[in-house]
């Protein structure tokens, strides 16, 4: 394993390693026990395939009783610590560790005992320790991706033609987190001098030398713990500090910067915040963040995102790879339709209600046929008590079980809504661990979230058709057989191909059709200019048509692009050239939506620009979860004024509002034409 801090070119200067020995590089004797560490010496010899290779100076070997755990190799780059983590009992056989390359692994009549976990959890342990900010990890067998998986590492790369006969060098990658202080403050605990500032302060990004990489080919035996030295954020606190300057970091404006350019965009264009993030940022693709063994992997949809991230928590994947959100989209039934516009006297309230999965009025039903499908062990709880379901939940965590359940979005607290919300529902998240009186929930975060556990329980219970519903994996460590992903792939297309031809006016196509005609109607009960009389309402109604279209909103928005790549991906596993044929269809119908979206809520009215980049701002802050707290409370706090303020009307005049809906009834008459023509094609396809 390789644990590594990002080198830059501007510390070479100032951090080359000093001629003979340097007292201050002690190894493992500053802050790590010897105990259940091998350390690998310095000098020269041969590496991968036989070249010679550079060693670096300042590395320490540590030895157990008897011979290192680990033969003698070299590594090259900046000082480091290499280390093998060995047993719990501190033995250099059993049961991880190895005395040479070949047994640098879990033996088999000791697997399934947790050993692996330990021997990870162990290093991720060390590397966090010592500041750094991912570790790499190289096996030359990888007998066990699901435990890579669980524990937040993805593949990033291969080296072929290692010196063992039938073996490939697997490289997989976990991103850690750490302020530049904590990882000073590791320094100091080993005994170790952080990099000698420059006179003057950082001056620019510099690309990354191929040390940390080229020493992973050299060890295709046991996993490697290596930690680099000091890094530039560290090198810029110093240089601050000497100065008397700002100990904050440039790359805090940076930072901000950042967040408010994936803000606008999403606002702009409705993307979801990992997306808009992507294109801003570029797509460099570092691993998912994990959090107490937990990768939160992001996704789109609510339901089949909470199944996925617990599928591959559990180890559950299909014949060939991961079960994908895309292809467990399909088994669920993919796409749906429905319209509803509520009319409350309680509170003259006006709310708009769409529906774009399949079978999205039933709150279940999706995740229920989507575990049936493929045959998967589970176990649902629908405890009626407060109590009894709080301790259902608390039990179920405390064995490392992740639970999906259903809370109500306004008790939850971090979507920051008005108390009107209070008991309006909400969407399933994943519950994965409790600590410190607080939940860990993943609702498609890209950081870790939390929620006082009374909060959750509360929030758990408000509403009464779901109320503490609980659903637990029990599959652990299985492949779902081809033949049965390929059976529940192809019923989830019959079942949405049926779904949406249906003849319903509030949940299939016809829904679409009948919106259109509603929103110009002046005659019709139910049509817009007859409810919206008074313009009272108008502007939630309009708002909620943008949040619930796009994916910048809380619910994933119209998923037409999750189906189009679930088509291309069930194209192949069940050999059917024309599903992927028909994608290209589906994201032109999302381009159809986001022009609908668009002229629900025109972003060239400033008060509505402004209320489209608070909503972003809401949903990006969920995504970075604890650390976006404060965003996203002044931010809702300025969302809700702004709509308060426009409840009675929106800012619109008289011939703009009427164009608006004019052009909302003509985007929705010709999504329906685009929704229909496609699904009888696809029918076309399935049948054949």
């Amino acid at each position: 394993m390789a644990a590594v801090r990002p080198s830059r070119r501007r510390l070479l200067r100032a951090h080359r390693p000093r001629p003979g020995p340097d007292p201050r590089h002690r190894g493992a004797v500053g802050g790590l026990p010897r105990r259940g560490l091998a350390g690998l010496p310095a000098g020269g010899g041969p590496g991968h395939r036989g070249q010679p290779r550079r060693g670096h100076p300042g590395g320490d070997r540590v030895r157990l009783a008897g011979d290192p755990l680990v033969p003698r190799r070299v590594l090259t780059g900046p000082p480091a610590l290499c280390a093998l983590i060995a047993s719990d009992d501190g033995s250099d056989r059993l049961p991880v560790g190895a005395r040479t390359p070949c047994d640098g692994l879990v033996r088999e009549d000791r697997r399934a005992r947790g050993a692996g976990a330990r021997l990870l959890a162990a290093a991720e342990q060390v590397a966090r320790d010592r500041g750094c900010t991912r570790i790499v990890v190289s096996s030359f067998t990888f007998q066990a991706p699901g435990l890579y998986a669980r524990h937040g590492f993805v593949e990033t790369g291969r080296t072929e033609g290692l010196p063992i006969e039938g073996a490939a060098g697997v490289h997989l990658t976990k991103q850690l987190r750490g302020s530049a202080r904590q990882r000073r403050r590791g320094y100091r605990a080993l005994g170790e001098p952080h990099a000698q500032p420059q006179t003057g302060p950082p001056r620019g990004p510099a690309t990354r030398g191929k040390g940390d990489y080229e020493s992973l080919e050299a060890l295709h035996g046991p996993d490697v713990l290596t930690c680099s030295d000091a890094t530039a954020a560290a090198a810029h606190g110093a240089w601050s500090r000497r100065r008397g300057r700002s100990r904050e970091s440039p790359t805090m404006t940076t930072t901000k910067q950042l967040k408010s350019r994936v803000r606008a965009r999403m606002a702009r264009t409705g993307e979801r915040y990992a997306v808009a993030r992507a294109h801003v940022v570029g797509s460099v693709d570092a691993g998912p963040v994990v959090d107490l063994g937990w990768a939160l992997r992001g996704g789109v949809d609510p339901d089949t995102a909470a199944l996925t991230n617990v599928l591959a928590h559990r180890g559950v994947t299909g014949p060939d790879g991961p079960l994908t959100e895309p292809l467990l989209f399909l088994v669920g039934g993919g796409l749906g339709a429905g319209y509803i516009l509520w009319e409350f006297a309680h509170d003259d309230g006006r709310v708009v209600t769409l529906g774009f999965t399949h079978s999205w009025q039933y709150f279940d039903r999706r995740l229920a046929t989507t575990v049936d499908r493929l045959g998967l062990d589970v176990a649902w709880a629908r405890t009626g008590g407060a109590a009894g379901a709080a301790e259902a939940l608390s039990s179920t965590l405390a064995a490392g079980d992740p639970a999906i359940v259903w809370p109500d979005r306004y008790h939850l607290g971090y979507w920051n809504l008005p108390p009107f919300l209070d008991g309006q529902g909400g969407h399933p998240v994943v519950a994965y661990a409790a600590a410190g009186g607080r939940v860990h929930v993943d609702d498609r975060t890209l950081a870790p979230l939390t929620v006082p556990a009374t909060d959750l329980d509360r929030a758990r219970a408000r509403v009464g058709s779901y109320r503490n519903t609980m659903l637990v994996v029990r599959t652990t460590d299985a492949a779902v057989p081809a033949d049965r992903l390929r059976a529940a792939v192809r019923a989830g297309l019959e079942a949405g191909e049926d779904h949406l031809g249906g003849t319903s006016t509030s949940f299939a196509l016809p829904a679409w059709r009948k919106w259109s005609r509603l929103l110009v109607d002046p005659r019709a009960a139910k049509g817009w200019p007859t409810v919206f009389a008074d313009r009272r309402g108008l502007l939630r109604a309009l708002a909620s048509v943008w949040e619930g279209v796009e994916s910048a909103g809380m619910a994933g928005g119209h998923l037409r692009g999750l189906f189009a790549d679930g088509l291309e991906q069930a194209a192949v596993l069940l050999d059917e050239p024309g599903l992927a044929a028909e994608a290209p269809r589906w994201r032109e119908i999302a381009d159809r939506w986001h022009a609908l979206a668009e002229t629900a809520l025109p972003d060239d009215v400033p008060a509505i620009a402004r209320l489209r980049t608070l909503t972003a701002t809401v949903t990006g802050a969920v995504a970075e979860g604890d650390a976006g707290s404060a965003e996203r409370a002044a931010a809702a706090e300025e969302l809700w004024r702004l709509r308060a303020e426009h409840a009675d009307a929106p800012p619109l005049d008289e011939e703009r509002l009427a164009a608006v809906l004019a052009g909302m009834s003509g985007h929705l008459a010709a999504i329906h034409d685009a929704e229909a023509a496609a699904v009888t094609d696809l029918g076309a396809v399935l049948n054949r």
